[in-house]
């Protein structure tokens, strides 16, 4: 276990001064430790969706994050935070995201 830099530390002290629980602070951490992403500004994102939620304690981001597991597994039918980003940008890809030329939008050579 690394010893957090002075940023990473006010990042998450930034949040329980917003009036998130320091148990909710916590669990962030382990939800980005279980996707095995370890940046900060990933459980920075986790934060603020839940603070944008209305999420304050312990109990209602472990509501929330089961929420969202069962939104991922009902949309892909098993749930792995970094495989499922990697399947929905497939799906993306596959589902129409070409245009006409045979080209993806963002891109301006053609691709076959």
């Amino acid at each position: 276990i690394l010893t957090p830099s002075p940023f990473q530390v006010d990042v998450l002290a930034y949040w329980i001064t917003q009036g998130m629980e320091e148990d909710a602070v916590i669990y962030a951490v382990h939800k980005a430790g279980g996707a095995n992403v370890r940046r900060v500004d990933y459980i920075d994102a986790i934060l603020r969706n839940w603070h944008n939620a209305g999420v304050r304690t312990l109990k209602q981001a472990e509501a929330e994050a089961a929420r969202e597991e069962a939104a991922l597994t009902l949309v892909t039918g098993e749930y792995s935070p970094v495989q499922n980003g990697r399947q929905a940008r497939r799906n993306r890809l596959n589902s129409g995201d070409r245009n006409r030329a045979g080209t993806f939008p963002f891109m301006k050579e053609k691709h076959p």
